[in-house]
């Protein structure tokens, strides 16, 4: 059985090993000078002495002791109206972190349990999770680090950002954390806090891998892309730097199979702190203001006007390896999106563990309901330069994202 060693052990036995070979070197200084023993072991003592002197390698804990207690579980109860026959029979989860609850009726809406993760941002109650954790919640209730229950409120969320500014009241003062005022560095060191298939209070570590991925079609679509394990039940919690302070919140995965493979995507602190200041400022009152009207872009899916039917730089989704049918003409048609019905073993769509029966339901942010939607999107990615886009794929029980090459 393995020992486990800390940091101050490790110090008493490197202060042991330095006292014996003291006293190997007095031994053999009493031998005399002529000896090439001595010299030999005069440089290791002055080697080990050094080393005395030298910092131990520094873990997370204090920065963990010190932001765990601001995070929390959450487990919101779901009305799914749409759900069915064909839904129960293949165990779909519709949401990230849903499961649906027992005595359900097939081809009834049923109610399911959506869990995720969040965080306290002020002592007196208000907390920030992931819009989609809560998204139709008839009821929320939130698990403290202490393990304490508390009901909670939806303030206000947002669903384009994908972020919502809970309340919870009853509480003896929370632990609350701070959201960073700069973006994370790429290589920078983070911790992940959160609750992944309901193990609260799971910590784990990684770098940012990269900064300003694109995988959603709204406007907040920057996402810092980072290494540290998350899984289901991780949506909502946060991010930390090594100072403690939020960079970001954990909100979707790139994944073959439904767990961590070291792809996850946090929104930056930086729409974090646009979008909760203005949740917390939305009182649910009527007010008039002046506004000065724009237009907001077009879908990505949309090509722009002039380019209908151009063919340049396409991508036809046959390149994948794959054969799409939309979903509403198969057996899954309350399911949506496209359905993959044959796969290359040879092709790109088998190396990222595509299989017949999997469902895409939206590529680079656009949802789909036909092969054409696939193909649009993939050729509107290759206009705009992309290498690859995400795309988010129902497989049994689980969604998971897959990146696919573009061109």
């Amino acid at each position: 059985m393995f020992e486990r060693y800390d940091s101050a052990r490790l110090g008493r036995i490197a202060k042991m090993l330095v006292l014996v070979a003291a006293i190997a070197l007095v031994t053999v200084w009493l031998a005399g000078p002529g000896s090439s023993t001595r010299g030999h072991l005069q440089k290791w003592f002055q080697s080990a002495v050094a080393t005395l002197d030298e910092p131990s390698p520094r873990g997370f804990e204090d920065i963990v002791a010190r932001v765990k207690p601001a995070v929390f579980g959450i487990r919101a109860k779901v009305v799914d109206e749409q759900a069915s026959a064909d839904d129960q029979d293949q165990g779909f989860l519709p949401r990230f972190g849903e499961t649906p609850d027992e005595g359900d009726a097939p081809g009834h809406s049923r109610l399911t349990t959506s869990q995720g993760s969040g965080f306290f941002i002020s002592s007196d109650g208000y907390a920030v999770t992931t819009n989609h954790v809560i998204e139709h919640g008839t009821s929320i209730t939130i698990e403290t680090d202490d393990g304490n229950t508390y009901p909670a409120r939806v303030v206000a969320s947002d669903a384009q950002s994908d972020i919502a500014l809970l309340k919870v009241d009853g509480g003896p003062g929370f632990k609350f954390v701070e959201i960073a005022d700069q973006a994370p560095r790429i290589g920078e060191w983070v911790i992940a806090v959160g609750n992944p298939c309901g193990l609260g209070g799971t910590v784990t570590a990684g770098i940012v891998s990269a900064r300003s991925r694109d995988i959603t079609p709204g406007s907040y679509n920057e996402f810092i892309q980072i290494d540290a394990p998350v899984n289901q039940g991780n949506s909502g919690g946060p991010t930390f730097d090594v100072s403690g302070k939020v960079i970001g919140i954990n909100s979707a995965i790139v994944s073959p199979t439904g767990g961590s493979v070291g792809i996850a995507f946090a929104i930056p602190a930086e729409t974090v702190r646009t979008v909760v200041a203005g949740l917390k400022d939305w009182q649910g009152e009527k007010k008039t203001v002046a506004l000065a009207l724009g237009q907001l872009p077009s879908p990505r899916s949309e090509a722009p006007p002039g380019n209908e039917g151009s063919q340049e730089g396409s991508t036809d989704p046959s390149k994948l390896g794959l054969t799409p049918a939309p979903a509403a003409q198969t057996a899954k048609s309350s399911a949506g999106g496209v359905v993959v019905t044959k796969v290359d073993p040879d092709g790109i769509a088998a190396e990222r563990d595509l299989q017949a029966g999997d469902i895409i339901l939206d590529v680079a942010g656009n949802p789909v309901s036909a092969p054409l939607d696939v193909q649009r999107a993939l050729n509107d990615a290759h206009s705009r330069s992309k290498h690859n886009v995400v795309a988010r794929v129902k497989s049994g029980y689980a969604t998971r994202f897959i990146a696919i090459p573009v061109g």
